[in-house]
């Protein structure tokens, strides 16, 4: 074999070439062939997280449908002042404003959303529900606020005339 190669040493180096570029040919092709399994496997996982988002957007809590059963008429009966216990200001002041009852409670306040099958009852912004009580002459008597799991009562307290 060494005589080979004295005698043909241009023969044994292409020889030795054309082994050295076959083996970096398969080399290459082998990182084609995990370059394409790759890209499949990156195609894939985006679908999937794709999936899982559209998902979890469908599941999305929406606030309580607020088609109105109320009337701005009624609203005198709901305005007023109401006192409370516990919460970080006294008074939750109830009004009429752009049609709609409005709250102002210390730095809190917004407007008061019907909820469709609940009678006397209110969505504040998705972050609170307002309950209204009455006696028995249908008299709205006091508030009650559902926030953050927890509930406040709060007496209506009566106009001074």
């Amino acid at each position: 074999m060494i005589k080979d190669i004295n005698i043909l040493p241009g023969i044994a180096c292409f020889s030795f070439l054309k082994n050295s570029f076959s083996v970096g040919t398969e080399a290459v092709n082998s990182l084609k062939l995990k370059s394409s399994i790759m890209k499949k496997i990156f195609f894939l996982f985006s679908c999937i997280v794709a999936l899982f988002s559209l998902e979890a957007g469908a599941q999305a809590t929406q606030p309580p449908e607020t088609k109105s059963t109320f009337s701005i008429a009624d609203s005198a009966a709901f305005t007023g002042k109401y006192k409370f216990e516990g919460l970080p200001f006294e008074y939750v002041d109830l009004s009429v404003q752009n049609n709609k009852l409005f709250f102002v409670g210390g730095e809190y306040n917004g407007p008061l959303e019907p909820i469709s099958d609940k009678k006397d009852a209110f969505n504040v912004n998705g972050e609170a529900v307002f309950t209204f009580n009455r006696n028995a002459e249908n008299k709205i008597i006091e508030l009650k606020i559902d926030y953050n799991g927890q509930s406040f009562v709060g007496k209506k307290e009566e106009k001074k005339m």
